[in-house]
């Protein structure tokens, strides 16, 4: 009877040995990889203190073999390719398409007024758009036809409206190489209105349909250059007319009286 309980059981044990061998030949790699992982966590945990001590003890050992950047140092390092964007810069002629262009300006004093639509601020040259403007040496005939200074007239009329105030200009695209701007002072005057009202800048062809109710009140007072119907005289007009002048006078002193003749 004990025989054969013993037999039975190993026959029992070789049934399962069948049946687990391929099981273990398959995953016994996962089942090797598991045991070493739990071991190796439980001797951790175990002497976690003492492994935590003797790895500050080697630390200054590597560092002393392996200094921080040695091997970085001692190669030669390729120039670093710097891919820095260009600043934009708001007072460059636009290219197309003119829509990109930067948003509104703020410019504080001082200025420098160069004409009667024009300023220059922080070295930089600021057009007003929609006027066309005197220039600085211009001469302006009144209604009797004397001589007045329409073109340093306007360019004062600019510099005493702008000398302490802060602004705000918006690029206005004429072209590929032409950007204007509509400025407007921190109490809301518009520069171009201001100038069109003073007689010293006249709208150009963008600027009518927005300016031509100021012009025209300019014009029927009249005020600056439309005193006068805004004949201006610049300085061509007065070195072609100097040039006429001279042409005539020296034509007229190198006539010769003609000899009368005795008969």
């Amino acid at each position: 009877m004990r025989f054969r309980r013993t037999a039975g059981i190993e026959k029992h044990l070789t049934s399962m040995e069948r049946r687990v061998r391929p099981f273990w030949r398959k995953y016994r790699v996962f089942w090797i990889l598991l045991v070493i992982v739990a071991v190796g966590n439980t001797l951790s945990f175990a002497f976690r203190q003492e492994i935590a001590g003797l790895t500050s003890q080697m630390k200054p050992l590597f560092q002393s073999l392996w200094p921080a950047g040695a091997d970085t140092e001692s190669r030669p390092q390729a120039p670093k390719m710097k891919f820095e964007a260009k600043p934009l810069d708001p007072l460059t002629p636009a290219k197309p398409p003119f829509y990109k262009v930067s948003a509104n300006l703020t410019f504080d004093p001082p200025y420098l007024v160069e004409a009667s639509d024009r300023f220059s601020v922080q070295g930089r040259l600021v057009r007003l758009a929609y006027l066309q403007g005197l220039g600085a040496t211009d001469l302006c005939l009144n209604s009797v036809g004397g001589k007045f200074p329409c073109g340093l007239m306007g360019r004062a009329s600019l510099q005493n409206r702008i000398s302490a105030s802060t602004m705000t200009c918006l690029p206005v695209p004429y072209g590929i190489e032409d950007i204007r701007y509509d400025c407007r002072l921190s109490d809301g005057t518009r520069l171009a209105e201001h100038q069109l009202a003073a007689g010293f800048a006249r709208p150009d062809a963008a600027g009518l349909k927005l300016f031509h109710v100021t012009s025209a009140q300019a014009k029927a007072v009249p005020t600056g250059a439309w005193n006068g119907g805004w004949q201006i005289q610049t300085m061509a007009d007065l070195k072609a007319l100097e040039v006429t002048v001279e042409q005539q006078r020296i034509e007229k002193d190198g006539e010769k009286p003609e000899l009368e003749t005795a008969e």
